[in-house]
Formats: C-alpha cells, structure tokens, sequence
C-alpha cells in the first residue's frame, strides 16, 4: 500500500468550528473551507499533532473520495501532496506565535520595582478636560466625543500625571469647548515637543464661538458634525461625521469628498441595528480582503489592536481602558499599578475574540477585527454575516 502524505505550508493558518475547516494563507491571501465532517475532524488533529509537523497521512481511500479537496489545496497553494515512505515524509512548521506576552516576567519586575517599562506600552491618552454639556449621554463610549455634566480637570493634576511620560512620546487626544483651550496652557506647553497632539471640538461649539480661538503649536484639529450639521470649514482641520442612518450617510458622503480630510463614523443609538447589520456588520467579502499578513494574524491571537496601549480620563478623573468597564483607578493613582493591573487582569488591552461567546466557537475569530466599542454599545459580539449570525 502506497504511503500519501498531506502537508501546509509555513504561512498557512488552520481553524476549525462544528462547521467548516478554514484554511488561510497569510501571504497570497487565499483561502479554502471544507465541510466538516469525521475526515476532516481526523484531518485537522492530525496537523495539529505537534509532533507530525504539519503532515498528516492519506489513506488511499481517503486520496479517492477528498481528491477534489486535495486538489483545491494545492492549486490554491495552501499545501502540497506527495508520495514517499514514512521515513521520507515531508516536514513542515505550522503558523505559531513565538512571542508571547509572558506575564510572569511582567509580574516578576513589577514586583521588584522594576516597572518603568510597563509605560512603554502606553501609546495614546484621550483627555476629557470638561464636561460642560454639548454632549450625548454614551456616544463618547463608541467614539470620541464630548460628555454632559459639570465636571473638569484639574490642570495641576494633569500636570502631575504627565510627568509619568517624561522622556516618552505619546499620542494625546484633548475633547474640549474650545474657549476653555487658554485655561489649560500650563498643559499643552508641557506637550511640547515630546508627544504629538489632537484636539476634537464639537461642530456647534465651533459655529458659536466668536473670539479667536488659541490652537497649540503643531497640534491637530478634529471637528466632530452631527447628522446632517453643515460644518464650519477650516483648511487645516479634519472633519468627523458621526452617522445613525442613510440619509446622514449620504450627506456625510458628499461633504466628505468636497474635504481633504474626513471620516465617517457611524453611532449606534439603540434603534437603529438594521443600519449596522447593513452598513458596518463584517461579510465574508470584507473579511477576505483585508489581506491579513501572518503578523497581523499572529497580534489578534494575542492582544486586541483597537484597544491596546490606549487609556481615557475622564473630568471626573477616573481612568480607563474599557468605558464600558470599572475605571483602573483615578488621575491620582499610580500610573504604573494602573498598567499593570491592565496587562495582567484588565477589561481591553488583551481581550481577544477567543475569549466571548460566540466568537470563541468560531472558524474566523482570528481573522475577524478586534472587538470594538460597538459590540459593548449594541451588546453582543458577533457584528457579522459570516455563519449565524442574526
């Protein structure tokens, strides 16, 4: 009897769910799924078998019945079959993240005071310097925008926590009413030259402020319209419309392309899951586009890149890494224990699909984005038409 060995290739992923076997190829961007069922459970621990090497055997029987998947895979360049004894069968590695945050070495230097690092993994800070109304109550927990209430930051506890950053550069995201930009000039002076700088201002604030307004040195400008709100143009700011449905979508879509700068960001309100499910669920079609590169593969399997390195204060001084989650503490707390209370038991940073219903059961939880504020705003996790779904 003539030994047939099936072998993938180094950049091919291998997923699985009571569905489907789902092979990705990392480099051409190609893919194959097969139906699942007893050979293809059998198939798939037999390449995950570590000490197989990515190799499984194909009984002759099997090479008659799976030849049409057999042939796919290698057209496709997903893998190759051959012919030899077991002594001469292929070797290949399989798709493994060789680094891993390894929290133990995180916990060990925390506690031996060696924890300056951990400010390295801090990134971008979104700054709320007031809450002085203007605002909606929860779109700032979808995406930056101003928040209701009375509240402000003190400049000298702003001040305080950013000597935590000296020596380092981060990106820092300030929502404010633009008149209350001179109050804070302590803060943005401390800015300088060491972390780059976005203001966002509400559109209406804009219209109605008459005095001049004092823009920071090299800082950038983002202008947040609601709706179908005509904005005020200025050439040097971006524009952000933030859209609930198509008619707002259209007309974002027509100032958009008249702007050199601008995005569209749609908000979920509660009464409009229709106009998500049309224009912001994930389709197979997407998906497959996105021509995800083994790396970037190998980051969803570890961390969640739309929230990682990323904390917001609040005016009420709170902080966090997830507005959906308890704050890590407040702008008076320990920036370091606040870290390392995110790395290693935190609400955002490493929260990765494999670990919410449904998405862990699923084939694509790899390869779909990183959960985002809006599974927490409309309250389940699957955003897509990929199997199931509705």
């Amino acid at each position: 009897m003539k030994d047939y060995w099936l072998y993938l290739y180094p950049e091919t992923f291998l997923f699985i769910d009571e569905e489907k076997l789902l092979l990705y190829h990392s480099r051409d961007y190609t893919y194959l799924e097969v139906d699942f069922d007893p050979f293809v459970n059998n198939l798939y621990i037999n390449l995950t078998d570590i000490t197989n090497a990515y190799c499984a055997k194909i009984s002759e029987e099997d090479l008659l019945v799976y030849s049409d998947f057999i042939a796919k895979v290698k057209a496709i360049g997903l893998g190759d079959l051959v012919q030899s004894p077991i002594q001469n069968r292929p070797v290949s590695y399989p798709p493994v993240c060789k680094i891993n945050t390894n929290l133990s070495v995180i916990q060990d230097d925390y506690m031996n005071r060696r924890a300056g690092y951990i400010i390295d993994y801090l990134r971008n800070i979104t700054i709320y310097l007031t809450s002085d109304g203007g605002g909606l109550t929860t779109f700032y927990k979808q995406t930056i925008y101003p928040i209701k209430g009375q509240n402000r930051l003190a400049q000298c506890d702003l001040l305080h926590f950013m000597d935590y950053l000296k020596g380092r550069s981060v990106d820092i995201n300030v929502v404010c009413d633009p008149k209350h930009l001179i109050e804070h000039e302590l803060l943005f002076q401390s800015f300088k030259q060491r972390h780059r700088v976005s203001l966002y201002f509400l559109n209406s604030k804009l219209s109605n402020t008459r005095q001049n307004i004092l823009i920071p040195d090299d800082a950038s400008v983002f202008v947040i319209c609601n709706g179908n709100e005509k904005p005020v143009q200025r050439n040097s700011y971006s524009y952000i419309f933030l859209i609930t449905n198509e008619s707002e979508f259209t007309y974002a879509q027509e100032q958009a392309s008249l702007m050199e700068n601008a995005e569209i960001v749609p908000i979920y309100t509660g009464n409009n899951l229709d106009f998500f499910k049309d224009n912001v669920f994930t389709t197979k079609g997407e998906l497959f586009s996105l021509h995800l590169t083994k790396r970037k593969v190998f980051a969803k399997q570890q961390l969640n890149t739309n929230f990682f390195g990323k904390l917001t204060i609040l005016p009420s001084g709170n902080i966090y890494s997830n507005l959906h989650e308890k704050p890590l503490g407040t702008i008076k707390d320990s920036l370091y224990e606040m870290l390392y209370k995110e790395l290693t038991d935190g609400y955002a940073w490493m929260l990765t699909r494999d670990k919410k219903e449904p998405c862990v059961n699923c084939r694509f939880k790899f390869l779909c984005p990183p959960i985002s504020n809006y599974e927490f705003a409309i309250g389940k996790f699957n955003l897509c038409h990929l199997r199931g779904s509705e």
